[in-house]
Order: C-alpha cells, then sequence, then structure tokens
C-alpha cells in the first residue's frame, strides 16, 4: 500500500510532531552524553545527533537563535546597568 501525502488538515500535526521530535534530540542529546563513559550509548548519541543534524534540525535552529538573543539582551541590560552606576 503507497503512503499518501497527508491532507491539508494533517499538515499541523505533522509539523508539531516534527518540532517535537526536533526539540526531544536536541534535550536528550546532552543528558545522555553525561551519563558516565562505561555506561554511556555513544552509537546511539552519534545516531541522534546526526537525526538532529540532518532530519530535525528546526528546533536547534530556534534554540540558537534564541541563545544570541538572549546573549544580546544580556549585554544591553548591563550596559544600560553600567550606565546608570556612572551617572
Amino acid at each position: 500500500m503507497p503512503i499518501q501525502d497527508p491532507s491539508p488538515l494533517e499538515q499541523p500535526k505533522n509539523l508539531r510532531r516534527f518540532y517535537l521530535l526536533s526539540q526531544a534530540l536536541y534535550v536528550a542529546i546532552p543528558v545522555l552524553e553525561a551519563v558516565p563513559i562505561e555506561r554511556r550509548e555513544v552509537s546511539n548519541i552519534a545516531d541522534m545527533k546526526e537525526l538532529l543534524d540532518k532530519q530535525f534540525p528546526v528546533y536547534k535552529a530556534v534554540a540558537e537563535i534564541n541563545d544570541q538573543f538572549q546573549q544580546q539582551r544580556d549585554a544591553e541590560i548591563s550596559s544600560a546597568q553600567q550606565e546608570t552606576t556612572h551617572d
């Protein structure tokens, strides 16, 4: 039986699943990397990294943009605080 493209009504569900899988990989990888080496499943981590980079990159991109935004905001706040202490 051939696989059919999802109907337009199913597409948002598929996008949501894609995003959730991407987020799960992004969050899980550092957790698994923190497991003691003797219990760490290195090949699973490598496969998860490949999935994140090649098939599910959305959350990683969002997180990186969010981190950049937060760093810029923190720098602006710090600069503003320094200006008020110098006045």
